[in-house]
Order: C-alpha cells, then sequence, then structure tokens
C-alpha cells in the first residue's frame, strides 16, 4: 500500500477579504478547544459553555489569516498592555519551521484581547525586535451572544516572509485561548485560565508548535494530514505484549502498516475499540486513522507505535541486578526513556527525540563507543566505568539541556549542566549573560575550550514583579543583560561595585542613606540606561508595574559561591568551582569523551571529604542510615514534562532513595504511580506530596499526604488539614512567589507552624542563634523531567517511607546536600556527620546498588510500564491566594 509521509500540516489559501467580514465562511479545518485540551485552572471550568472555541488558520497573498470564535459566558477584558493575557484574550504563536529567524525575531507572540463594543482589538506583541506591527499587523472584532469572534492578519513582511520564501521554509504555530471569571474568584490578581491544545507555554514560548505548509487550494483526490487541527484522539504509542488497542469518537478507517517496508499489516474501520496483534517484536507499525470531517476534506491522522513488552523483559535482569551497577543504571535510563515514550506525538520516526535517545542508550548499554551521536547524546559516553556512581540526564522538554551527576553512592559529589544552542555567538552571549552579576575570579585556559571563567556570584531563579520588598531589598541591572533585574540584599548589590543608584518615589530612606554613605552617585533613568557598570535601584517604581518588560529574578540560596562558565562552540557548561580541580577534571573528561574512570569517582570523593574535615568513623551507622532524594518535583500531571513512572527512574539512576512528588494542586499523578507501583510489585519510594500554589501569597509543600488538600483554604485550615495528615509542610522557594509570610522570615519562623525552608541559607545561623531554625530541605523543583542540579535532601531513618520521612523533618534528623554551594552539608552536627561518614564508607557504592535492585527486584517492568500513569489529559492546578490575608503566628 501507499501512504502519506508528508510532516507537516496544510494552511489552505483563501481569497483576500475584510478583517472587519465575518460573513464569509471559510471552508478550511480548525482548531477545537474544549474538554480535550490541556486546562490551566481546569478545576473551575463548567463545560463548553464557559469556555470553549474553534480557531482556524488560512493564508492569503498578504499574509497569514487567523480566525477565533470562542464560547465565554463572562466575557472580561480590562487589564492595560502588557497584561492583556490575565483576562479574556486569544494568543497566537509563529515560528520559522526550519529553527531560523523571523525578521522580527525567532518567534513572534501575538495577545489579543477580547474584542472592545466597537469591534476594535487591543493587542500586544512579543518579539526580540521593533518591528513596527502597527503597520503589519491588523484585527478586528466582534462580541456575540456567548462569547465572541476575532479575524486577523499577519503581513508577511512583518515575518520577513512572502509567499515563496513561505512556501519554501513553512511555519510552525500555536494557540491558547486565555479567559478570567470574575465569578471564580474576588481578587482581581486572580490568574486566568488558559486551553492549549498541544501542551502549555514554558518561558513564554510553547511545548508543542504545530508545522504547516502552504497549500494553493483544497484538492479533492489528496489526502491532507490533518493531525494538528483535531483534538487529539487518547491513542497509545506504546504495544504491551504485542497487542495493540485503539478506537475514535467517530467512525474511522484504520489502515496499519509495518513504518520499516510500508508493507500492510492490517485494516479494521468502524468506532469500536479495536485490537491488533504485532506479528513481531521487531516490526514498528504505524496507522494512518481517516476520519469524516465537516469540511468533506479527505483527511488522516498519522500515529505511530513501538513494541515494547519483548525490550522491557531483556532490559529487567539488568535493573535487578546489582552485581553490574553500570549496566544497572544504564537499563533504568532505557526505561526512562520508555517512559518518555508516552509523551511523545511520534515514536517511530527515526529522527523522533525517543528513538534517537533509546537507539543510543542501548548502544552504549552494549558497550559500544557513542561519541558520534547527534547533538547532547554523545554525553553517553562518559557512563561505564565508574560502576555506576556517573550518570548522563537529557531534559523532557527540550533537545538542548543535558546534566551530568557525579556520585558515592547516595551522595552527590557535584554536578554540571549543559546546554546546546542554536550558534556559537549565542553560546557566548549566554555566557557574557551568566557572568553579568558575578565577580570574574580568573580565566581557566583549558585545552579543546573556547572560554572558561571562574567566578563568584550568586545563583538566581525566578521572581516576580511583586516581591520587590523595597524594605530589605534592592533591585540591579546589568548592560550585559539589561532586560534582567535581580533583587539583593543591599550589601550583596555594593558588592558588584555598581556605578550609580536610581530612586524612585517609595524608596525608603535607610536604603537611600545606605547608598550614599556607599559613596554612589543618584542618576536619572537616562543616566541609568547609558551607564556601563551595574546600576542599583531603591524602591519599586516602573519595576512592579503591570506588565514589565523586565524579567525578575531572586538568589536561590541567598549566599555566593564559585562556579566554573566554560563555552565549546555552541555547548555551555556550568558546574561548581568550589573545589576547583574537581571540576577541571570533569571538562578534561567531556573533552576526551571517554568513560568516567572509577578512579576519578574515587579521587573527586575524596577532595570533598577532604573538603568537608575528613570521615567520621563513629558515624559509620548512622552514615548507611543516611537516605536522599527530592522534596519538591512536578510530572505531566501539572506543568512538569515528565510522566510520574519517569521520575522515578530519573531518581533512581541518579543515585536517589526516596522521592516526593509535588505536583501542583494535585496529588493524582502521585497517587496513581502509588497504585501502579502495587499491581507491578515495584518498591521504590514514592511519597505523594502536594504544591500549594498561590503566587502573590505564597507556596508551599505539603508531604505525605493521604489526599489532596483544597488550595481555597484560609493558610490556617491548609496548615491544620496538612497535619492532619501526617504531613510536614516546606515554604517553598522562599521570598520569591508572595509575601504573606516575610515577617516570619525576618523574625521567629516557627510562627508559620511549618517545619522547613526551601533552598535559603543565609539567615541560618541567625535563626539558630535564636533558637528558632527550621529545618533546610533541598530541591530541584524540576519541571524538566530530570534531576542533576540544584541540591538534594537527606533523612537519617532505617527506611525512607512516607511516615520515616516526615519524623525525620520534625526532628532535625535531616538536610540539604548543595554540591554547588561552598558549604556542602546544611544540617545538624548528626546529619553533617552522617554525610562524612558515608563519604568516607567504601561500601556505600555496593550499599546504594542493592537498595536499587531490592526496590525493582520482584517488578514486572513490562506490566509497571502499562500500569504507569501517562499523564494524558492532565492539567495543572492553581489556587486563588489573597496577597492582603492577615497570617498570626501559629
Amino acid at each position: 500500500m501507499t501512504y502519506p509521509s508528508d510532516k507537516a500540516s496544510p494552511l489552505f489559501k483563501i481569497p483576500n477579504l475584510k478583517i472587519s467580514d465575518f460573513d464569509t465562511e471559510w471552508k478550511v479545518p480548525a482548531f477545537v478547544f474544549d474538554e480535550s485540551c490541556l486546562i490551566i485552572g481546569g478545576d473551575t471550568w463548567q463545560g463548553p459553555d464557559d469556555l470553549s472555541g474553534r480557531i482556524q488558520v488560512a493564508w492569503c497573498e498578504k499574509g497569514v489569516v487567523v480566525r477565533a470564535r470562542v464560547r465565554d459566558d463572562d466575557v472580561v477584558n480590562d487589564r492595560p498592555h502588557g497584561a492583556l493575557f490575565t483576562r479574556d484574550a486569544v494568543e497566537i504563536f509563529l515560528a520559522p519551521e526550519d529553527g531560523s529567524s523571523f525578521s522580527c525575531g525567532p518567534t513572534l507572540q501575538l495577545v489579543l484581547a477580547a474584542p472592545q463594543p466597537d469591534g476594535m482589538i487591543r493587542y500586544d506583541a512579543y518579539c526580540n525586535s521593533k518591528a513596527d506591527t502597527e503597520n503589519h499587523f491588523a484585527a478586528f472584532g466582534r462580541l456575540v451572544d456567548g462569547g465572541y469572534e476575532i479575524q486577523s492578519l499577519i503581513d508577511w513582511e512583518l515575518l520577513g516572509y512572502d509567499i515563496v520564501s513561505a512556501k519554501t521554509h513553512g511555519l510552525r504555530m500555536a494557540f491558547h485561548i486565555d479567559d478570567w471569571d470574575s465569578k471564580d474568584a474576588p481578587s482581581a490578581v486572580s490568574s486566568p485560565r488558559t486551553m492549549a491544545l498541544n501542551g502549555l507555554r514554558s518561558f513564554g514560548k510553547p511545548w508543542i508548535w504545530c508545522p504547516f505548509k502552504l497549500e494553493d487550494s483544497i484538492s479533492g483526490e489528496k489526502d491532507y494530514n490533518m493531525s494538528y487541527y483535531f483534538r487529539r484522539l487518547q491513542m497509545p504509542r506504546l504495544i504491551y505484549d504485542g497487542v495493540l488497542k485503539m478506537s475514535t469518537p467517530v467512525a474511522a478507517q484504520f489502515d496499519i502498516y509495518d513504518s520499516e517496508s510500508g508493507r500492510e499489516l492490517a485494516s479494521f474501520s468502524g468506532t469500536k475499540e479495536i485490537e491488533f496483534v504485532c506479528p513481531s517484536s521487531t516490526i514498528a507499525p504505524k496507522a494512518i486513522v481517516r476520519m469524516p470531517n465537516e469540511w468533506g476534506i479527505k483527511a488522516y491522522i498519522d500515529f505511530g507505535f513501538f513494541n515494547i513488552s519483548t525490550l522491557a523483559n531483556e532490559l529487567e535482569p539488568m535493573v535487578k541486578d546489582s552485581a553490574h551497577p553500570d549496566r544497572q543504571v544504564q537499563a533504568l535510563g532505557v526505561f526512562s526513556c520508555l517512559e518518555f515514550a508516552k509523551c511523545q506525538l511520534d515514536v517511530t520516526s527515526p529522527q523522533s527525540r525517543f528513538r534517537q535517545e533509546l537507539e543510543w542508550r542501548l548502544k552504549r548499554l552494549a558497550g559500544e563507543d557513542v561519541s558520534n551521536a547527534p547533538g547532547l547524546l554523545h554525553l553517553l559516553n562518559l557512563m561505564g566505568e565508574s560502576d555506576g556512581q556517573f550518570v548522563v540526564e537529557f531534559a523532557r522538554n527540550s533537545a538542548t539541556h543535558a546534566t551530568l551527576t557525579a556520585l558515592w553512592g547516595t551522595v552527590p559529589l557535584f554536578y554540571a549542566s549543559i546546554d546546546e544552542f542554536p550558534t556559537d555567538g549565542d553560546a557566548a552571549m549566554r555566557v557574557s549573560r551568566l557572568l553579568a552579576f558575578k565577580t570574574r575570579i580568573k580565566e581557566q585556559k583549558l585545552r579543546g575550550f573556547d572560554e572558561a571563567w571562574l567566578a563568584r556570584g550568586h545563583r538566581f531563579g525566578g521572581g516576580c514583579s511583586w516581591d520587590l520588598d523595597i524594605e530589605h531589598l534592592v533591585s540591579v541591572s546589568s548592560p550585559r543583560d539589561p532586560q534582567k533585574r535581580i533583587r539583593f540584599l543591599p550589601e550583596d548589590a555594593l558588592a558588584l561595585s555598581p556605578v550609580g543608584y536610581v530612586r524612585y518615589d517609595d524608596a525608603p530612606q535607610s536604603m537611600i542613606d545606605l547608598m550614599e554613605r556607599a559613596g554612589l552617585k543618584e542618576l536619572d533613568q537616562d543616566e541609568a540606561k547609558k551607564a556601563i557598570g551595574h546600576v542599583v535601584y531603591v524602591g519599586s517604581g516602573d519595576l512592579a508595574s503591570t506588565g514589565s518588560k523586565y524579567s525578575y529574578f531572586h538568589s536561590l540560596n541567598g549566599v555566593e559561591t564559585e562556579t566554573l562558565f566554560v563555552r565549546k562552540g555552541s555547548m555551555v557548561i556550568t558546574t561548581s568551582g568550589n573545589i576547583l580541580e574537581n571540576g577541571l577534571e570533569l571538562l578534561e573528561a567531556i573533552e576526551a569523551g571517554r568513560p568516567i574512570t572509577r578512579q576519578k569517582i574515587i579521587r573527586w570523593r575524596g577532595r570533598l571529604l577532604e573538603n568537608l574535615g575528613g570521615d567520621v568513623p563513629e558515624a559509620r551507622e548512622d552514615g548507611r542510615r543516611l537516605h536522599s532524594g527530592d522534596v519538591h518535583t512536578h510530572t505531566n500531571y501539572s506543568d512538569g514534562s515528565g510522566t510520574p513512572a519517569g521520575l522515578l527512574y530519573e531518581a533512581a539512576l541518579s543515585g536517589m532513595d526516596f522521592l516526593v512528588i509535588t505536583d501542583h494542586g494535585t496529588t493524582n499523578g502521585a497517587e496513581r504511580l502509588v497504585a501502579a507501583q502495587a499491581k507491578a510489585n515495584n518498591r521504590f519510594p514514592i511519597i505523594v506530596g502536594e504544591e500549594i500554589t498561590l503566587s502573590k501569597a505564597y507556596h508551599l509543600n505539603f508531604m505525605p499526604l493521604t489526599s489532596c488538600i483544597s488550595q481555597e483554604h484560609p493558610y490556617v485550615e491548609l496548615v491544620k488539614e496538612a497535619k492532619s495528615q501526617g504531613a510536614v509542610g516546606l515554604l517553598n522557594h522562599p521570598m520569591t512567589y508572595g509575601n504573606n509570610l516575610r515577617k516570619f522570615w525576618y523574625s521567629d519562623f516557627r510562627g508559620t507552624g511549618l517545619d522547613a525552608v526551601e533552598r535559603r541559607i543565609e539567615y541560618v545561623e541567625k535563626w539558630k542563634a535564636n533558637g528558632n531554625a527550621p529545618v533546610v530541605l533541598g530541591s530541584t523543583d524540576t519541571h524538566n523531567g530530570i534531576f542533576g542540579h540544584m541540591e538534594r535532601s537527606v533523612i537519617l531513618a532505617d527506611q525512607p517511607t512516607p511516615s520515616a520521612f516526615a519524623d525525620a523533618v520534625r526532628g532535625h534528623n535531616a538536610g540539604m546536600l548543595a554540591p554547588d554551594l561552598a558549604q556542602y552539608v546544611i544540617a545538624d552536627k548528626r546529619v553533617t556527620d552522617a554525610v562524612r561518614a558515608a563519604l568516607g564508607d567504601v561500601e556505600l557504592p555496593a550499599i546504594h546498588s542493592r537498595r536499587v535492585a531490592d526496590a525493582f527486584s520482584d517488578t514486572d517492568m513490562s506490566e509497571f510500564l502499562k500500569a504507569a500513569p501517562d499523564g494524558a489529559g492532565a492539567a495543572p492546578h492553581y489556587g486563588n491566594g489573597d496577597p492582603n490575608e492577615i497570617i498570626e503566628p501559629l
């Protein structure tokens, strides 16, 4: 048989039309936004009349034309420019198909607010250049019963395209519908709901783009790939035990063929579930599903499948074999990759990220050299000669990010983070920006690298415009990264030797006095923009305005540390510089591209142990009761990009003994994973948790939980409910998402009723002196499905059960390991001694490998893959925290 092979959906030509003409129907397919979409805030969604929509895309000689028809029972459009997306709006994302750039930048985002009564559309455009969108973009709309309609035209000139180049290079697009209803919450700062057909955006860009090519007309003789126009069918991507089950909600024709040879394997039709038995484990079948549609277009949806059971059965003994830890860890990496397949639209294409990673992981597992693997996959060559004590992980939401972890048993020695950029120039710019708010100690000369810097400074995480805290913090700019504003304690800002400061009207006098005592010159706004060095901003001013153009960052840990920043062509590597010899030897190993040896791991372990003050043999028993894990993680049951079981495999291979899953406002993913573990006899310790996400108020983790906690409770009720379930409470990324607990941060933290803080350590000694120090726990807050960065939590317990974890935290038998900080262990003396004893224990790697083998010893790996939840249809849940809630000491 013949089958379609084109990889892009068509974008059909329509005649020129007036944007204000709503009477002409477009005979082109539509994106359908309904219950099949991923919805932020889906717990408040009341059905299609509450919010749903259709978006049609076409083209004419002048440009790309987009029509949106939105059903919305409460149309609200009352926000200023820069904040249109926080009410009712349609968002259009465009990018070149080939990875190049438009004339206005690599991507273009247009936010179109719901129409005014006169049909006018207010919009915001986001792109890298100052393209004149007013002359090259037009939109008009109308309010209708139960919603609104918008038609818009994006001129080819805005993109730097003409029709010929658009046909040659193609386009990528994605669309969101934003909604805000006054009935959802009385607070004017309530976040909007967002409907996204194929995934929510991450850092302002879609996770999944739809590729398009231009078609001049609709041909009745041709099949068109409509995969992106139809709602996503819940089609399986993996074949278990040789059996594939499929169904569609409408009558359809299923044609199944061998993706390698094109040979037809089976054909089915109808609406009932059909079952196909794959004739061989070596065949990778694909299916063309032809579905009727209201426009009479012959359309197909292309699905690929991967036969999984035979591979799972082959790898199962390796995961359970503690005598060969290298193979054990690499086999876990393959199972993580198989979980990754559950999230993929195409698992059979040789170009799919899943197939490429799987191919090269299997080669490395077989002992082959993989130094010629594409992209960052060549880093797999570093694994293999260290008894499973060196791990490579690949981000699940990006093909250009990887992490490396060097381990001693369950104790991480240090991490490295690696990013690949489109060009060498982009990578050089990244290094410059990484150094923008740091002090360069010295340039390193390393063979094979283009530049290498040792620098001292803070590590940064995201912040928000409402977290200025002008009484305690100032904001700092750098000419090397002008759109970024870093929040600092004033003494840390002054350590950057700023050239001056800007005073806003609400600047506290104490801060102004401090700047003047430091001898800083006061600058006006124009002088600040032209300044060569750092500038300090005191007060809030335009920094806090809604829709501010600045990106905000806070110190992750509150303290400075030393970091190595290295560039090799388009690749940027960051790693700890606190034990410089270890970092330099890791970079040498990356350049050599050969497996990390056991001798290197022992040498790196020895330097860290010496830096901590040496072994503590008398604490050896505690050292073997030390368990490490991550207490703040996200799966695709909220806004993470890995499945719950995928996160489990990554935790096991990266040396962890337990994992806490804390999705936003839901415990569904964690609970379903625990149920799948019971079904498949898997015993890796999973702790069910939840992140209470109340931006502008606070973010909290509660763990362990027996049931989900509603985020709509007042603070006192949240803490009370969590404690009734035996949970401990963690203040997440303190002082960066919400200010309601600030008074406790600067005084007596015990008044929060919480048990721990995440990551930040600048006040630990002060808290200890006052007798009110909470436990500090480490985490990654991973959203990309992997670890190998940030910090890790440790507990002292016989087994890391949920109750033992909570008891350890409450009893201060817990702490944080921070491989990237000068102070590696942040914990009370008993835990610190246990870490030193663990590092001094020559048996610890073997002990940890046995723990992994025991956790999987009775696991039916094929059954576990089949039973583990895939996250399809899951959505994040966010609450509506009141930023003015007054919290009294508990």
